[in-house]
């Protein structure tokens, strides 16, 4: 995420990202696989990574957020300064609860948020390069074909990624 910020702010101040200049830039299946992949680092974060999750939200940081990347990995540190304010935001200070909360909770109310959070920026996404209702519809329907974070993560005993009834049929 902080990796990318510049190169956001750079595109879009370049119209980059316009759906005048690339009309076909971004499809619904390049939303899809941005949001594929960002799920797989939150939920890799939440069930797998979880001890190493844990300590990297050091209460006596400043507020700090779980970014789920594209490629699939995750990270956790402070939002960047400069950063578009189109672009969503993950929810920031997951850290201060951390000592307060029991730690399932704690865990399920980050996943809460994620899955809030993944789903903004799949539609931040659609929306900025004017989907038209089809592609808006389309983008939705691969997203949801995925159960969310925080049903992966308060049901930890699924080991791979399951598909909803619908997108198996």
């Amino acid at each position: 995420y902080f990796r990318r910020a510049s190169y956001w702010v750079l595109a879009m101040a370049d119209g980059v990202l316009s759906s005048a200049v690339h009309p076909n830039g971004h499809s619904p299946e390049f939303v899809f696989r941005q949001y594929r992949g960002r799920r797989a680092g939150i939920v890799k974060a939440l069930t797998e990574d979880v001890e190493e999750f844990y300590e990297q939200c050091d209460p006596d940081e400043k507020a700090l957020c779980l970014f789920g990347l594209p490629d699939g990995t995750w990270e956790v540190s402070q939002l960047p300064e400069e950063i578009p304010v189109q672009l969503p935001e993950p929810v920031c200070g997951i850290n201060f609860a951390r000592d307060v909360t029991p730690k399932k909770v704690w865990l399920s109310m980050i996943a809460i948020h994620s899955d809030a959070w993944l789903m903004s920026i799949a539609f931040y996404h659609a929306g900025r390069v004017s989907f038209d209702r089809v592609g808006r519809y389309a983008a939705f329907l691969y997203c949801k074909c995925y159960i969310s974070p925080f049903l992966l993560q308060s049901s930890f005993f699924f080991k791979q990624d399951i598909l909803c009834v619908e997108c198996i049929a």
